[in-house]
Formats: C-alpha cells, structure tokens, sequence
C-alpha cells in the first residue's frame, strides 16, 4: 500500500475532509480492472465515442463489494491509530459515477438497472462515494419507476428488501420521513408488493435508529 498525504479532497463545489491520522491507497492485487475503467473513462471522453462509453458501462464493477473496493473510502483502526484507506479510484469516483449513470441514454434500461440494483444489493451508506451513488439512484426514480421496479421484481424478496434498504441507508433515517412518503405514495400506485418490501426496509433502519439512541442514552 501507497501512503499519501490527503488532508483535503476537492469533489466539484464540495470539499470532503478525510478524518484519519494516516491515509493510504489500497491497490488490489489484480489491477487490469482499474487500468480498464480509467482508459475507457479517457476514452469515453472523445465526442460520439458510444464504442468506448459501452465498454466504460461492460467494466464498471457489478455489486457493492467490488464497487466500494475500488472507489471507497473506509476508516479502520490499527494498533490504536485511524488509518483511512481509499480505493484505488476514489479520486476518480465522482466523474466515473456521473459517466456511469449518464448511460442510461445509450445501454438498454433493463441492463442497465440491473447492473444499478446490484451494486446496491448488500450495501450500505458511508460519506462521499456510497452517498453519491445513491443520491444518483434517487434522481432517476421519478422517471424511471417503471424500470426500477421491472427490475427488483426480478430478484428475490430479500435482494428486493437489501435495495430498498440500500435506498433508504445513513445517518437519521427519520430524517428520510418526508422522502420516504413520497416514494411510497409513487410505488404503491404501481407495485403494492415492492411498496411492502420498501415499507420493512424503512421500518428496519428506523427500528436500528432507536436501538442505537437506547445504546447511546444508557
């Protein structure tokens, strides 16, 4: 692993700070993953280059382990000092998730939403790169419930429920209250089943919310 210093990242108009005494790069062992997203982000970059912006979505990892490991950000304690590791891309995370969530323009919605819904299968929310993923998922909602839910309704309850809590994920899930309303009131119109399974999965994070507030007052 690679030390760097990293006090301050720029992401656009937003700055995130990186809390951690020590900050180091993981590279992973097989590295042709990450050499192929950064060429065919580069290449993607070319006016009307749909050939390289295919393979760009082709390579983009396809569930959340591997989408965390190369664009994440995880803190970790060792030997009583904070470590803050980032994956191999994290630097590239934003301008890669803006790319990968514009295609839905050009790779048919189906894949498309499939390789979307996977990588929010057994996620969970953390600051910066999860957040942005999901926060792009949420954009596109309105839009496209229809293939959202076409999709979800593929996979079983519990990968249904995991991407619904994956929605739903971070800080304060009371705080969601208002957004959650709206997406039921939109789902249940449509999907009576996926608005069930969104409504446990919200309920979940709320139930974990005041399991933690009972830990934390004691």
């Amino acid at each position: 692993m690679k030390k760097v210093l990293i006090a301050i990242l720029m992401l656009g108009s937003s700055v995130i700070f990186v809390n951690a005494q020590d900050v180091e790069v993981a590279y992973p062992k097989d590295q042709s993953l990450v050499n192929k997203l950064e060429n065919y982000y580069e290449l993607s970059l070319k006016p009307n280059n749909l050939f390289d912006r295919k393979n760009f979505f082709e390579v983009f990892p396809n569930d959340f382990k591997t989408f965390n490991s190369i664009y994440g950000c995880h803190e970790n304690r060792i030997k009583g000092r904070y470590t803050t590791f980032l994956g191999p891309l994290y630097k590239n995370f934003y301008d890669h998730i803006r790319l990968f969530f514009s295609l839905d323009s050009v790779i048919d919605k189906d894949t498309f939403y499939m390789k979307v819904i996977n990588i929010a299968i057994d996620g969970y929310w953390e600051s910066s790169v999860i957040s942005v993923f999901q926060s792009c998922i949420k954009e596109r909602i309105p839009n496209d419930i229809y293939f959202i839910l076409k999709t979800v309704n593929k996979l079983s309850d519990e990968k249904a429920c995991s991407f619904w809590l994956f929605l739903f994920d971070g800080p304060y899930p009371y705080s969601k209250k208002s957004m959650y309303e709206k997406l039921y009131r939109l789902v249940v119109s449509k999907d009576s089943k996926q608005a069930t399974l969104m409504k446990q999965a919200y309920n979940k994070l709320l139930d974990e919310e005041r399991l933690m507030k009972g830990v934390d007052s004691r």
